[in-house]
């Protein structure tokens, strides 16, 4: 039998289809990260809802922590908007992200500055959601300066301990905002590891988690840049190598 949170989480499940925010159950299980199979033994009251299940559903559906756990207050965060409200809320911030170990000012940013859009199938019925620009190379090759990624906010709920390691996330503090692959530390060294994918020129470094004013996570990336195919690379390289040959023949010739 499911225990009581677990029932909780159908009931949220289902309030989520009745007011046609989830189109089934299938999208649903993918919106958390989890099988639809398993979510399906979940409904059924065969297995209880995890740990995961529960930290995805209030993250990415702005589900109230509490309410799943003490069944105490709304079943929804009080800062999650309407859907009316939602359906241009991906918020573009003219301020960049640095994939890069530099220290950038942030300046406050005037309401009348910022930009809203939507994106075609992405969900922004509930939570906060912005854009942000990548300037630097620290998290080549995943991320290109110039790319524009579309993040969610983690909310700040148990002292942002649904971080999950190797995830990529905006990490925003009062002095910088930075794009790094993170791993959760804060239980045991109160911190975030910050990776930076470019780990040849770049190494991993601590942020206290004292110092960090909202965390992202990066959902979506918006790139110029078109990866080359193998064949493409091949006849590159042959070309270098057939300049190389007659750059050599022109010189043994003076």
């Amino acid at each position: 039998m499911a225990n009581i949170v677990t029932k909780r989480f159908i009931e949220c499940h289902n309030a989520l289809k009745e007011n046609q925010l989830v189109k089934s159950s299938r999208q649903f299980a993918k919106s958390i990260g989890t099988l639809p199979q398993s979510l399906n033994e979940v409904l059924k009251g065969n297995r209880d809802a995890t740990v995961k299940n529960i930290m995805n559903i209030v993250q990415v559906f702005g589900i109230s922590e509490k309410f799943l756990l003490s069944g105490e207050g709304p079943m929804f965060q009080a800062d999650v908007p309407k859907v009316s409200e939602a359906k241009q809320q991906i918020a573009y911030v003219p301020t960049p992200a640095y994939a890069g170990n530099m220290d950038q000012y942030i300046e406050d940013v005037k309401e009348e500055d910022v930009e809203r859009f939507a994106i075609p199938g992405y969900n922004t019925a509930y939570g906060e959601h912005r854009c942000f620009d990548v300037a630097g190379n620290s998290m080549e090759p995943t991320l290109y300066s110039g790319d524009q990624i579309i993040c969610s906010r983690v909310p700040t709920s148990n002292n942002y301990n649904c971080i999950k390691d190797n995830y990529i996330y905006v990490i925003v503090t009062n002095n910088e905002i930075l794009v790094k692959r993170v791993i959760n530390e804060i239980e045991s060294l109160q911190s975030l590891k910050l990776i930076s994918d470019n780990s040849e020129d770049y190494k991993a470094t601590d942020m206290p988690i004292q110092e960090v004013r909202e965390v992202w996570r990066v959902n979506k990336n918006l790139s110029n840049v078109l990866p080359t195919s193998p064949k493409q690379n091949e006849l590159l390289q042959k070309i270098d190598d057939l300049q190389s040959i007659i750059k050599a023949m022109v010189n043994s010739k003076n």
